[in-house]
């Protein structure tokens, strides 16, 4: 096969790696601390409800807790990367963005979630905090990562524009359908 300057070029930015390992892990443990700083008083009413009845002292309660907390947010971000890779691939047409590139776009479109966290924590509104995981936190949130994913997912490649939206709008709706699902089971 002959490839052309422009066939070169596209596959040589398409291939190399966006965002570099370090950046991810350091974008992972932002949004984990962010996460944690998040749910810190929800994890502790947790601890509270266990009253006398758990086996292990209460500090170490509260490390398994954020430990399990921690692990699943980064879990869940992996999930969410490779649903939305394979949601990107079908709508698009596009090659499917690999599993470590794909989760650092959703931590990447975390980011403003985190800045938000981390700016009520310092500024001492922790009353707020429960607001970061509010439903309209959570569907503004989904139309970031929905952006952002699109944006990263289709830079240096031919991009056929009503596929691109196509994608966004099928994201956010899928966002949309499991907030809805999961305030109903938790109503």
């Amino acid at each position: 096969m002959l490839t052309t300057p422009s066939h070169a070029q596209q596959t040589d930015v398409s291939q190399r790696t966006l965002i570099p390992v370090s950046l991810r892990i350091i974008l992972g443990l932002v949004y984990t601390a962010s996460i944690l700083i998040a749910v810190e008083n929800l994890l502790v009413t947790q601890l509270n409800s266990f009253g006398g009845s758990q086996v292990l002292s209460p500090s170490a309660t509260m490390v398994f807790l954020r430990v399990i907390t921690a692990g699943w947010a980064l879990l869940l971000t992996l999930f969410q990367g490779v649903a939305l890779s394979i949601l990107f691939t079908v709508s698009t047409g596009l090659p499917r963005p690999r599993i470590g590139e794909s989760w650092a776009y959703i931590l990447v479109a975390q980011m403003p979630f985190s800045l938000a966290v981390f700016t009520l924590f310092v500024l001492g509104k922790t009353d707020a905090l429960p607001m970061a995981y509010g439903p309209y936190v959570q569907q503004l949130s989904g139309v970031i990562t929905a952006i952002v994913f699109a944006v990263f997912a289709s830079r240096g490649k031919q991009v056929v524009y009503p596929r691109l939206v196509a994608f966004i709008v099928l994201t956010i709706a899928a966002n949309s359908a499991i907030l809805l699902l999961t305030s109903q089971i938790h109503a």
